[in-house]
């Protein structure tokens, strides 16, 4: 839109300067149709006012940074009608310095995209810092932008409401994609508006055209791309960030590519604003930006789809001169949608815009609509249904989105955004939790379409990845901007090692990664974290209450166990009383449709060097790991006890927080109470044809049948009831694998840690015990070695106390007969699970058999071991629980 000159500039002591020089159109007609004389006033304003202040404000913060790289500015005249020739810019020549455009053709491949993205999230950090820094001077200063979108009189480039006539061909009538959109496009001119409003807090200084032809690239020697270089702010203006990124990512990306990596690069322009800024600025997280994105991209959709068909374009079409707007309309609106007609210019021969000044808009419109052939209608659909799967048209859903965002709705958003600002800067802390519901949104294609139309089939392994990968790189955003690795902290990176669910965790997904950050005085710091999300499947996660356990999980690392450690501190240092716990950085509960991104992080524990445990066998403990376990169950009791003697309001306060995860609202435990009879049969017969000899023992296996087993839902609420003094918060689901053990160099256990809180309750201690001790020890080790490892839980528990009563032994041993009811029931189908080598375990088999098949099912996993494993354990509970 411009004529250029290349030359060079002597000085009188004989330095010379390559430039390029930029002219004004000599066209009158056509230079007031591109608004040529705006566009040089915009991009004079630009380079020398505008930039200067940014760059003034941001080192002034920051003091030398890794700035984006810009062309030097040298002259600048803006010269008007009679005098236009004397207009001009002069810029520095940046192709001698290495700069060139792509030659990718016509779409750019990721690496390309990536490093266009990083110079733009840091091109638009400096506003933010700006805005921070001197907030009314920002303002002021940006007033001097002219707009090049709309006329004087209200309309848009494509004039007569252009938008609203996207599709009328019958070329796209049976295309259920475009009736959809054309819906939401009838009122063009005014939708194209609304995109066009900034809305605070987070609208920046756009570059206004950011494409593959106003970005330059310098490349390594290998021709990697290394840098980027922003050209060309004759149409800058003020806005939301996702008015160019929407324009950008659509004018040059591939459908292969938007459907693989639009996360990836959305992420990649988050985490490098974050770096980008100084701490405390308000930037957009990822759920935020896809707000954003969800509100303006129809700005870069719609602007995509008449610039790519120039670029694509391999026709020479020649101009209707003589048609009137209404036959040349007719005539155009034959050869395809309105959509088309950006994607039309790209896929054309370059042609003369000196001819536009012979046509009416009508005509101009029709002229792109004519342009790029098949293969532009084909790449327009394309971007139409990645524009709707991404639920880029829910308009009033936004507007919810926006109105607690920044505490209002979109049409109240004030002129003067200042103090908006500064307020959202200063309180830009941990979202509240309804802001986090809001904001925590999907950004998957393959989420938002399974969501959007409430049908929850089976994802891939590929797609789960993929969701769990994105969530966990906008979880990392928001850690690093809350100041979880420290303060002031900077991302660096974040890499995904791979995805790892235990054998025996049937509960949640699990990946491993690693997050870089750069502390206060500028060291690298490494965290390695664990990434834990909810099942994949929603009847799953709803019959093993994901929702409940992921709430008891993360109100116990944010709230139960800092008053427990608070309670027990002894000062600084390490505390040998106290029991080793996961180190918490990030908890998300949001459920319902947003569930699949729920996700607790904890660090990765094997940094301290812990691991699972090293034994000969799958579910047995050896006596060495069954003590080190007991001393660290111990420990986590005399939390309780601890707390509970310092201040025992709070601490039922918060014990009462916690959710009941064994009973359905039916009152149904586990959905198998009615079954555990029936699971306990063939143990029971076992028993009898071992013990022939009759007398006590079958007395005792009766009254076991006719007091524990006839009214199971009662025992079971008996043994699980808390019953004082004695109660503790209990881990709940205290076993072999979630714990992993500490080893010294001879290869002994001396520290185990527990993880996966998601079933901590209120109950007795024994609750723990007879879990883990039928769970993870044989008969043998039961007959040799049980009073030795209560001894050694009651030692350790009243070591940790001090002077706090505990129960002694025989009081644990009371405690061990009124309620290890528990762990034997737990034992009775959990033991056959982790007992099966012949068949893999399938727990969603769960969801989809009836009550009356779950005994056969699950009687049908351990086979004759399983079963003699709980007979055992049978007779270990009546030889030491039977009261008479």
């Amino acid at each position: 839109m411009s004529i250029v000159l290349f030359g060079t500039v002597t000085t009188f002591d004989e330095s010379q300067y390559h430039v390029m020089k930029k002219l004004k159109l000599r066209d009158e007609k056509l230079r007031v149709k591109l608004k040529i004389d705006l566009q040089f006033h915009s991009k004079i304003t630009m380079y020398k006012k505008i930039i200067p202040f940014l760059f003034e404000c941001y080192r002034s913060m920051v003091g030398v940074g890794d700035f984006p790289t810009l062309a030097r500015f040298f002259y600048g005249r803006n010269k008007c009608g009679e005098f236009v020739e004397k207009g001009l810019v002069v810029m520095e020549n940046v192709n001698l310095l290495g700069f060139r455009l792509s030659e990718d053709n016509p779409f750019l491949d990721y690496d390309h995209l990536i490093i266009a993205l990083q110079a733009l999230a840091k091109f638009h950090g400096f506003s933010y810092t700006s805005k921070q820094k001197d907030p009314d001077r920002f303002q002021e200063t940006i007033m001097d932008i002219r707009d090049t979108q709309f006329d004087v009189d209200g309309q848009w480039i494509l004039k007569n409401n252009a938008l609203s006539r996207f599709g009328n061909g019958d070329l796209y009538r049976d295309n259920e994609h475009l009736r959809r959109f054309n819906e939401i496009i009838g009122d063009g001119d005014n939708s194209m508006g609304r995109a066009l409003i900034p809305r605070e807090p987070f609208s920046v200084v756009c570059h206004g055209d950011f494409n593959r032809n106003n970005v330059l690239f310098r490349y390594d020697e290998t021709g990697h791309p290394v840098d980027v270089l922003l050209c060309d702010f004759g149409t800058s203006r003020y806005g939301s960030p996702a008015l160019e990124l929407s324009f950008f990512l659509y004018m040059n990306t591939t459908q292969d590519l938007r459907e693989s990596q639009w996360d990836d690069l959305l992420n990649a322009y988050c985490l490098t604003l974050a770096e980008f800024v100084p701490h405390g600025i308000c930037v957009p997280n990822r759920a935020e930006l896809d707000c954003e994105m969800s509100k303006f991209a129809l700005f870069g959709f719609t602007h995509a789809s008449f610039f790519l068909p120039y670029q694509l374009n391999k026709s020479d079409d020649v101009f209707m001169e003589e048609m009137s707007e209404e036959e040349t309309l007719e005539w155009l609106l034959q050869l395809g949608a309105f959509a088309s007609f950006g994607l039309r210019l790209a896929l054309d021969d370059p042609f003369d815009l000196s001819k536009l000044d012979v046509l009416t808009d009508d005509e101009a419109l029709q002229f792109l609509l004519s342009r790029g052939g098949k293969r532009a209608t084909e790449i327009t659909v394309d971007a139409i249904q990645h524009y709707l799967d991404m639920a880029y048209t829910d308009e009033e859903a936004d507007g919810r989105k926006y109105k607690i965002l920044v505490g209002m709705a979109p049409a109240q958003c004030p002129s003067d955004f200042s103090a908006t600002t500064t307020a959202a800067a200063a309180t830009r802390t941990r979202p509240s939790q309804t802001e986090v519901r809001l904001l925590r949104i999907p950004t998957l294609r393959h989420c938002r379409r399974v969501f959007s139309t409430k049908v929850h089939t089976l994802l891939t392994h590929r797609e789960r990845l993929t969701m769990s990968t994105t969530a966990s790189a906008a979880a990392v955003a928001e850690m690093v901007e809350t100041g979880a690795f420290g303060p002031d902290s900077r991302f660096v990176s974040f890499a995904l090692n791979g995805q790892h669910t235990e054998q025996d965790q049937f509960a949640s997904s699990i990946l491993y990664g690693t997050v870089t950050v750069r502390d206060r005085d500028c060291h690298h710091q490494s965290y390695r974290l664990v990434f834990k999300f909810k099942h994949p499947v929603p009847e799953m996660r709803a019959f093993i209450k994901n929702d409940k356990q992921f709430h008891n999980e993360i109100l116990f690392y944010e709230q139960i166990a800092p008053f427990l450690l608070a309670c027990c501190s002894q000062g600084d240092g390490d505390d040998p009383t106290t029991p080793s716990l996961c180190r918490y950085f990030y908890g998300r509960n949001d459920c319902g449709d947003l569930a699949p991104r729920d996700m607790i992080v904890l660090e990765n524990a094997s940094d301290r060097g812990y691991r699972i445990a090293i034994t000969e066998h799958r579910l047995c403990l050896d006596f060495e790991h069954l003590i080190v376990a007991l001393r660290s169950l111990a420990k986590f009791h005399s939390l309780s006890y601890r707390a509970k003697h310092l201040d025992r309001i709070k601490f039922m306060d918060l014990v009462a927080k916690v959710k009941d995860t064994h009973w359905n609202d039916d009152g149904q435990w586990l959905m198998i109470d009615g079954q555990i009879e029936d699971l306990l049969s063939l143990p029971l017969d076992m028993l009898k044809v071992r013990r022939s000899n009759g007398g006590e023992d079958d007395q005792r296996v009766q009254r076991f049948r006719t007091e524990l087993l006839a009214d199971m839902k009662k025992t079971l609420r008996r043994v699980m009831e808390p019953t004082e003094p004695l109660s503790v918060l209990c881990h709940g689901d205290f076993n072999r694998n979630n714990l992993l053990f500490r080893y010294d160099e001879g290869g002994r256990p001396v520290d185990a840690l527990a993880y996966d809180m998601a079933t901590v309750r209120y109950g007795s201690p024994a609750l723990d015990l007879s879990f883990f001790l039928y769970m993870n020890t044989d008969r043998r080790t039961r007959d040799d070695h049980w009073d030795v490892l209560l001894d050694a839980y009651c030692e350790t528990l009243a070591t940790a106390v001090g002077d706090i009563p505990v129960p002694d032994r025989g009081r644990l041993d009371d405690e061990m007969r009124e309620h290890s009811f528990y762990g034997l029931a737990h034992g009775s189908f959990f033991l056959r699970i982790m007992l099966e080598e012949q068949k893999p375990v399938d727990p969603s088999q769960f969801i989809i058999i009836t009550k009356d098949e779950l005994p056969k099912f699950l009687l049908s996993y351990g086979g004759d071991l399983a079963t003699e494993w709980v007979a055992d354990i049978i007779q270990h509970y009546l030889d030491t629980c039977d009261k008479t």
